[in-house]
């Protein structure tokens, strides 16, 4: 989750229609100054395609450890679609576990089918508008081609998400020291939620890393 920046940051709500695969586009511009200190990523299930400045997209895949990360230049505009727990299989057509822990092209994982986003991108230069907009339309065109959605994960993801919420702060600090999730996020909490999405706990831990990654 790339948020403490020195940054402009702003969220945006997806399209309804994008809302299940969707958390959000984003925007960053980048204030840092020079010298400033790298900041941690924490680990959160979801991945992202991100733009920095001119530079090509690239997927912040979901992290298994925290990410330390330098900021960028002042002024660098930074743009950005989040995608839900789940969601990679669906739209980057790989399970989020093949991905690299952190940043890969995504060029090199979609290959041509990220051929018209590379374009759109390029018109739409600096207006983030149209960047946002340039990504969540090759979202929306990838969930059309694919229609097979891992809703169990889906699911899952969404009820882990407002499960932790009370009690992921107080593994932060732990979580800077790059340390993996923590095992009551990923044991604890979910054997109730696999229970109530009526699978076996087994099955949740096959299933949980291949399509989330940690």
């Amino acid at each position: 989750m790339l948020k403490n920046f020195s940054l402009s940051y702003c969220e945006f709500r997806p399209p309804a229609e994008l809302a299940t695969h969707v958390a959000c586009t984003w925007c960053n511009l980048s204030r840092a100054v020079v010298g400033a200190p790298a900041q941690a990523i924490i680990p959160d299930g979801c991945a992202d395609i991100i733009v920095f400045g001119d530079e090509a997209p690239h997927i912040a895949a979901p992290a298994r450890t925290t990410q330390w990360v330098n900021p960028p230049p002042v002024g660098t505009l930074i743009s950005g679609i989040r995608f839900r727990p789940g969601a990679v299989r669906r739209i980057l057509g790989c399970d989020a576990i093949e991905l690299p822990d952190w940043s890969v092209e995504l060029e090199a994982v979609c290959g041509r089918r990220s051929w018209p986003l590379l374009a759109e991108l390029r018109a739409a230069g600096r207006s983030d508008a149209r960047r946002r907009a340039a990504l969540a339309g090759w979202a929306r065109h990838q969930l059309d081609q694919n229609t097979e959605a891992d809703h169990l994960v889906l699911r899952a993801g969404a009820m882990l998400t407002r499960a932790a919420a009370d009690v992921a702060a107080p593994y932060c600090h732990a979580a800077a020291r790059t340390r993996p999730c923590p095992p009551r996020l990923r044991g604890g909490l979910c054997g109730p939620i696999a229970h109530d999405a009526g699978i076996s706990r087994h099955h949740w831990f096959n299933a949980w890393p291949l399509s989330v990654g940690v």
